[in-house]
């Protein structure tokens, strides 16, 4: 089995709250420049804040809860209620396939890079994304303050 960045036997469809980062390859700033006051969304900026917003109408069991747009990458916080009857169909190593974690987060991808490249022909994603499973509801809090703060601080570093 070839190397997986996902938790081995977790299930990526059961209710809970994951934190996504997915970066530009290369880390291109296309999305957006940072100021002082935060992140200037370019129009590829403005496309990936539309599809993360779509998010929520395309997967009812999913709920977009907190993100950042950075100038070549962002971090989204999924909240996943599967409540729904939707996991009905086939399973894979990780549960079922249709709307789990992979799937939306792909779709999201997917459906990106087609808009983004009527601007910027050569776009690409880095290869899969990264994911945090948020357990608790501190590391709930503390991932949101991150989001939050995530350009001033980047403001901060560069700037020094």
């Amino acid at each position: 089995m070839k190397n997986s960045l996902r938790r081995r036997g977790w299930k990526y469809y059961t209710s809970a709250s994951y934190f996504i980062t997915i970066n530009i390859k290369p880390r291109k700033q296309w999305f957006g420049s940072l100021t002082e006051k935060g992140v200037h969304l370019s129009p590829t900026g403005t496309i990936v804040l539309d599809r993360l917003q779509a998010t929520n109408e395309m997967y009812s069991h999913v709920s977009l809860d907190h993100f950042i747009i950075m100038p070549d990458h962002i971090h989204f916080i999924l909240q996943f209620d599967p409540s729904t009857d939707h996991f009905a169909f086939g399973n894979g190593e990780f549960g079922p396939q249709k709307g789990n974690l992979g799937n939306v987060v792909n779709s999201f991808k997917r459906k990106t890079t087609k808009l983004v490249r009527e601007i910027h022909p050569s776009f690409k994603w880095q290869k899969n994304y990264h994911d945090k499973v948020i357990h608790d509801h501190d590391t709930l809090v503390e991932l949101r303050r991150y989001i939050q703060q995530k350009p001033r601080r980047e403001w901060e570093r560069l700037k020094d």
